[in-house]
């Protein structure tokens, strides 16, 4: 058989003794194969610094053999740039590297060891230079002993070569919501049935399983069963990682068989996080929330709205006992559990074609590349681009810390101003290291000469001009690859498929150029190197100083600066600036938004601006912090929007002294007065006992079930003692013994101050009474 296949997922399994590689594929007509692939091999590198490799081959293979190694060789490789001879040492199984390794490290005939750390699904998809989610071709045959599996054919590969082919084929995929509900705190496997599991597939059926009253496992079995009957190649859902590890609880509990793999495998935890069902993608697209920067409480319904969705209001999770438990509010609760699997896939639709081309790039599955971080998914691409030049790859190892000036971050001048540009300069960072080739192997040390060397401008670090680092390499494949895809996009229709792809994958390959700066800075990254971190950081500051002394020869006024932008008013000279930029300093620039309006406070990475769209957009103030209660939040975001958008501070100061008006007369819902704060350890373990620590024990004292990663929700009762003991759960609070001037002069004020003290308002001003007839928001 010779055909076009889809690979969306592999794994590794012992086949009559022999490790082989399991590829699960959809071919060109929608069929489901397997490929089977014994051709795989174990090996890793040794590199002898005393004797001749073929000495240490000659030397330790008869002691090697013993312990599974099945042949050792010389070969060329680079190390760091330079040529060197290193030893691969081929072994029978991948239990057997460890043990091998253990052993040249008591033979002491090999000093290094490089790529004992790669698993074999990775070293299988680098040796044949594929990728998942993309197409291969194959040239395999039907061979006895291959698995069988329900509604797949099976082969044994003969030939495996990647293709060149953009397309996406129909794949099923299912959303779930999984519903889950305690009665005294968050749900805990041990004791709290699944009430019900919400399903939408990629065919638009929609199914729900509730949970009976007396057992969830009829409730289990039946989600098993679809499952089976569907055959999903992805099955979607947010915050399914930890449903599933609940999922797994529960059904050892009410004894069913978790069996969902398509080899009718259990799922499990991966070393990498993310939750394996074998020949299926689990694809947890919380992870993705957490990425993003401008989300605070990482809430389906909050990662919706941030990607463009409209989403009714949500029953917040606390209140589900209260809704499961009352027959009249039941229904609203299983419904919206339906509703959330809806939007799931309406996510999907929005991010799918980005996750599919991120995990081409990277090499990683669509399961994987979402629980990676942003260092792992930019490593992965080097070790394949290192990987092609013969370039050794590193050993993660315990490197110390040693800090370095970062970007440079101006002092806000405190204030409001009109028609402020953003320049953009987030391509700095890639451009930078490709300008001036800077990469771990083209890294002089100070011991060694170098004649025709670029040179850091603060600390004088050398990197070396003749040779591309892999750094370099790779981002200059990056560029090029979107510059011609940008380039292919003007002449294809935006409605179309292609378009959607192609676009999906420019972005991906701009996150991951980006993407490499941070990862040249991140100890944990194998190819690390201080003095590579450091000299990007000094050329991007260089960058931005000349940028910005060059806008005051132009007379522009510059107000604000964070690490790859500035803030600009605008004016007539900005393009020509930006064109200087772009001749002069050789650097991509852009208008990245520009706000009508923008509020400056005096700290740094604080502010809150109106955009031209009419939409706010606000960093780092109270209001997109997760440790305020809601009433604070409210005001400031308020406070805000009167400001930027009718600058009438007494409109502003009546619309405060109404909120604390209507505080103090306790008008206001308690849920808006709740602080929360997450656990981030066992509540017994903290030593400083915190408001939400003293509320936690509370709790748990009073059969509350708390642990480590729940949030708990307190209020402020009156009292004369420290804030932390008046700090009581909010489920226990009674609305009569709530201190409402502790929200009055701790929350409400000081979060309006914070806007408002721009203006010269104090506090004496926002606490006086609000007179007698004025309207809600004053007068213009």
């Amino acid at each position: 058989m010779k055909a076009r296949l889809w690979l969306v997922d592999l794994n590794t399994e012992l086949l009559l003794g022999k490790e082989v590689v399991y590829l699960w594929c959809i071919s060109e007509n929608g069929e489901r194969i397997l490929l089977v692939d014994d051709s795989v091999e174990n090996f890793f590198f040794a590199i002898s610094e005393n004797i001749l490799p073929e000495e240490a081959i000659k030397s330790s293979f008869p002691e090697l053999k013993k312990h599974g190694v099945l042949r050792m060789e010389v070969c060329d490789k680079r190390l760091l740039g330079k040529p060197i001879k290193a030893v691969k040492i081929v072994v029978d199984k991948s239990e057997n590297i460890e043990r091998v390794v253990g052993r040249l490290n008591r033979l002491k005939t090999f000093q290094k060891i490089y790529e004992d750390d790669i698993r074999l699904s990775t070293r299988y998809l680098i040796e044949k230079r594929i990728t998942p989610s993309s197409w291969i071709e194959v040239e395999a045959e039907e061979s006895p002993n291959l698995p069988s599996i329900p509604n797949f054919k099976a082969f044994k590969v003969k030939s495996i070569e990647p293709l060149e082919f953009s397309s996406i084929p129909k794949l099923r995929v299912m959303a779930v919501h999984i519903l889950k509900v305690g009665e005294k705190g968050s749900p805990k496997p041990e004791y709290d049935p699944v009430v019900a599991i919400s399903i939408l597939t990629s065919e638009g059926e929609s199914k729900q399983f509730t949970y009976d009253g007396k057992s969830d496992k009829k409730l289990i079995d039946d989600f098993i069963n679809y499952i089976k009957s569907y055959d999903p190649d992805i099955i979607l859902g947010y915050g399914i990682t930890e449903d599933w590890n609940y999922l797994i609880e529960r059904s050892k509990r009410v004894n069913s068989l978790l069996e969902v793999g398509r080899n009718y495998a259990k799922p499990h935890t991966s070393v990498f996080g993310h939750v394996s069902i074998t020949g299926r993608l689990c694809i947890d697209l919380y992870h993705d929330a957490r990425d993003n920067p401008q989300l605070t409480e990482y809430t389906l319904d909050e990662y919706a709205r941030s990607l463009g969705l409209r989403v009714d209001p949500q029953i917040p999770e606390y209140k589900y006992y209260e809704y499961l438990s009352d027959p009249s509010k039941k229904e609203m609760l299983l419904k919206q559990s339906e509703e959330c699997a809806k939007l799931i896939y309406r996510i999907w639709n929005i991010m799918g074609d980005f996750i599919i081309q991120l995990s081409q790039l990277t090499g990683l599955p669509m399961d994987h590349v979402l629980t990676a971080s942003s260092g792992h998914r930019a490593e992965y691409y080097l070790i394949r681009e290192a990987y092609s030049i013969g370039e050794l790859i590193p050993p993660r190892t315990e490197k110390p810390y040693v800090p370095y000036a970062g970007g440079l971050v101006l002092q806000p001048k405190k204030g409001v101003y009109e028609n402020v540009s953003i320049l953009d300069f987030s391509s700095m960072y890639p451009n930078i290291m490709l300008k001036y080739n800077i990469s771990p192997d083209t890294y002089v040390p100070s011991e060694e000469s170098c004649e025709n060397c670029f040179i850091s401008p603060e600390s004088g670090h050398r990197f070396r001009r003749d040779y591309e680092g892999v750094y370099t390499r790779m981002l200059q494949k990056l560029l090029n690859a979107r510059k011609e895809i940008r380039e292919k996009l003007k002449s294809v229709e935006e409605e179309s498929i292609e378009y959607r792809i192609l676009d999906a994958r420019q972005k991906v390959l701009k996150v991951l150029a980006n993407t490499l700066y941070g990862y040249a800075g991140w100890i944990g990254a194998r190819w690390y190197l201080r003095e590579v971190a450091e000299s990007v950081a000094e050329w991007g500051r260089y960058t931005i100083r000349k940028a910005m002394e060059k806008a005051e020869q132009l007379g522009l006024k510059i107000i604000y600066g964070d690490t790859d932008s500035i803030f600009v008013i605008d004016g007539d000279k900005l393009e020509e600036l930006m064109k200087w930029i772009e001749e002069e300093l050789g650097m991509e620039v852009r208008i990245d938004k520009i706000y009508r309006r923008i509020l400056f406070t005096e700290a740094k990475k604080r502010y809150g601006g109106l955009l031209e769209d009419g939409s706010l957009e606000v960093v780092g103030l109270e209001v997109v912090r997760g440790d305020w209660a809601e009433i604070a939040k409210e005001t400031q975001l308020g406070v805000l929007k009167i400001m930027l958008e009718t600058m009438n501070t007494d409109k502003a100061i009546s619309y405060v002294r109404n909120i604390i008006a209507d505080t103090r007369s306790g008008k206001v819902d308690v849920e808006k007065l709740v602080i929360w704060k997450r656990l981030t350890k066992p509540p017994e373990a903290y030593e400083v006992r915190a408001p939400h620590v003293l509320a936690a024990l509370e709790l748990i004292r009073r059969g509350w079930r708390v642990d480590i990663g729940d949030k708990v929700g307190y209020v402020i009762l009156k009292g004369t003692s420290r804030i932390g003991e008046r700090a009581k759960p909010y489920q226990l609070v009674e609305k009569a013994d709530i201190d409402y001037e502790y929200y009055v002069r701790n929350q409400i004020v000081p979060s309006a101050l914070r806007i408002l003290e721009v203006f010269g308002v104090d506090e004496q001003t926002l606490l006086k009474e609000p007179r007698r007839g004025l309207m809600l928001f004053g007068t213009e």
